[in-house]
């Protein structure tokens, strides 16, 4: 066994040692030619050194040649010179055993030199694998997996090249399949590098390690039992949709958001990694942007890891809408690469996306309110790793100056203008008429003179009362009652929501910018299920909350009651949700200064 065994390498004789056994050989009378007569020439003992290539065997063997060959002169010496010697010695010796350490380490130094990229030293050892008699077929074997190994999707061709240049071989034959097989290991040297196929091997990992890997149901084969079951139900086919995508959950539910493969930078998969990238920011941003849209339908209840999956889950489908809301949001605009953004009260990435792409020259800001955002955004930009890296501060709403002295060292090293657009989603939430206008002369004043303003505000029309109630109707008398209440108060919380966008117009044409706003509903349906119902319903709920703050006591528990058992008789059905979007542009008037 090696563990027990002492090992011991035999390396290449040097030059000096090999002069002194061809010494050695003319002088021995026993073993060598020590009793004849022999003039070696100084060029000839240098040329059967040098084309020994430290191998004794070789060395001996050619002066044996050299000797037995060579007849005596009149004087009976045999004189050899160099023409001799090259004819008896014509090739190099190459140290090479194929079932030994020169072949695994000359095939290992092949194929790190296709990795690394450096075709002299690939095709010396390829020469010196040929030289020595190796298969050329195990040589394309090996190319063959260095092209899925190290070149993988940077060039997808390199499979396809390589299995090309094989089978000419296998027409061709030698000598002349040496051509295809110098051409594959040319290409591979010369091709991009990746790795990223080793994502699978984490795929692997996840199958044996994880509990849970049940196929989600609108996945399922919806032709054996989608009708007993509702197999299928919910597959969005991403053929019918813009760009031939939807967002919409692939993998089992206990492992979505994983991420298995990281495209490289480079060649093929480089050119699509920044879409692959957006599209994975798309859905990792619907859960946070989803939960704000709904405001009361979606208001977080105490902490629960399955109400939040069932929103992660949710979210999965909201990507494509919101994806869509993002291209209106960022209509009309015509970026320059210099331009710089602030983005504020960022809860996702979702709104940076495209001045992130489209400024490599400019530079991207985003605030926060709250410091789970800011973890949240940072993890994301770690996966992300192909967009630009934006900077991150953290900014309390109820505290504007703040912004202002984060930015101060940043702005001291700045010449030009400080930002060219300030932008936001659903900012300001909650905050008072004068804070709000705070926040306008404060951003306000970061702007360039040809800088603008985009806001986007999404408010709910209906509240889960008022939801209930257009699913059923007209209810049993204390139930409407009820319902006719809650959907009262609802209503006062919309106005409330609305007043934050009104006071933001307000305040940014008495702060003197020209203003532009653009108003359109959209139609959403939200599946009732238990755990939406949790969220709605758990004992200090913020929806409880604030419909207790607005009648000036809470909900009897009889009422709570009569809420839970008429929700739960509507299971499974959709529903009804309106969102009214108004999209605020501003800029400044003509002739105005920053």
């Amino acid at each position: 066994m090696v563990s027990r065994s002492r090992l011991f390498r035999l390396q290449p004789l040097e030059p000096a040692h090999l002069r002194q056994l061809l010494e050695r050989a003319l002088r021995d009378p026993a073993v060598g030619y020590g009793e004849r007569s022999i003039d070696l020439a100084a060029a000839a003992a240098d040329h059967l050194v040098d084309v020994a290539g430290g191998d004794a065997r070789s060395l001996l063997n050619a002066l044996e040649l050299a000797v037995e060959t060579t007849p005596p002169g009149v004087d009976g010496c045999i004189t050899i010179d160099l023409t001799i010697a090259e004819e008896s010695i014509q090739q190099r010796a190459v140290l090479y055993d194929k079932q030994g350490d020169a072949h695994f380490d000359t095939i290992s130094a092949f194929i790190k030199s296709l990795r690394g990229s450096d075709p002299d030293a690939a095709l010396f050892w390829l020469a010196r694998m040929v030289e020595a008699g190796e298969n050329p077929r195990f040589i394309f074997r090996r190319m063959l997996i260095a092209a899925g190994e190290d070149i993988g999707l940077a060039d997808p061709q390199a499979v396809v090249v390589v299995e090309a240049c094989a089978a000419s071989f296998e027409r061709v034959g030698l000598p002349e399949g040496l051509y295809p097989l110098a051409q594959a290991a040319l290409y591979l040297a010369g091709a991009e590098k990746s790795n990223s196929v080793l994502g699978f091997f984490d795929a692997l990992k996840s199958v044996r390690s994880a509990n849970r890997q049940q196929v989600p149901a609108h996945l399922r084969d919806a032709n054996r039992d989608g009708q007993a079951f509702g197999d299928g139900v919910g597959y969005r086919y991403p053929h019918a949709y813009a760009e031939h995508w939807v967002a919409q959950q692939y993998l089992p539910g206990a492992l979505q958001g994983e991420i298995f493969w990281q495209p490289g930078s480079l060649g093929w998969e480089g050119q699509r990694r920044e879409r692959l990238q957006q599209r994975r920011a798309a859905q990792l941003a619907a859960a946070a942007e989803m939960a704000f849209d709904q405001g009361d339908v979606l208001s977080s209840s105490p902490e629960d890891p399955q109400l939040e999956r069932w929103l992660q889950r949710q979210a999965a489908a909201e990507g494509e809408r919101l994806d869509t809301l993002r291209r209106r949001f960022w209509d009309g605009v015509g970026w320059r690469r210099h331009d710089r953004v602030l983005v504020l009260e960022a809860r996702s990435l979702l709104w940076a996306l495209d001045p992130l792409e489209a400024t490599p020259e400019g530079g991207v800001v985003i605030t926060v309110a709250h410091s789970p955002d800011r973890e949240r955004l940072q993890a994301q930009l770690k996966v992300l790793d192909s967009l630009r890296q934006p900077q991150l501060l953290l900014v309390p709403p109820q505290n504007p100056a703040a912004l202002s002295s984060q930015l101060e060292p940043q702005l001291a090293l700045d010449s030009g203008p400080r930002f060219d657009w300030v932008i936001a989603r659903q900012p300001w939430q909650g905050l008072s008429a004068e804070q709000i206008e705070t926040w306008i002369d404060q951003a306000g004043a970061l702007l360039g003179n040809t800088g603008q303003w985009r806001l986007l505000f999404s408010t709910p029309q209906l509240g889960p009362a008022a939801g209930l109630q257009a699913l059923i109707g007209t209810a049993e008398p204390s139930l409407q009652t009820l319902l006719e209440e809650l959907t009262h108060l609802e209503g006062q919380r919309l106005i409330q929501a609305q007043s934050t966008s009104l006071i933001s117009k307000r305040s940014l044409i008495a702060a003197g910018w020209q203003v532009q706003q653009e108003q359109w509903q959209e139609s959403l349906q939200l599946e009732l299920t238990a755990e939406l119902i949790e969220r709605w319903l758990a004992p200090a709920s913020p929806y409880l909350e604030a419909m207790a703050a607005l009648r000036g006591k809470p909900l009897a528990s009889d009422a709570l009651q009569s809420l839970r058992e008429a929700f739960s008789q509507l299971l499974g059905q959709p529903l009804p949700q309106a969102l009214e979007h108004t999209l605020i542009k501003a800029r400044r008037k003509p002739g105005q200064l920053g």
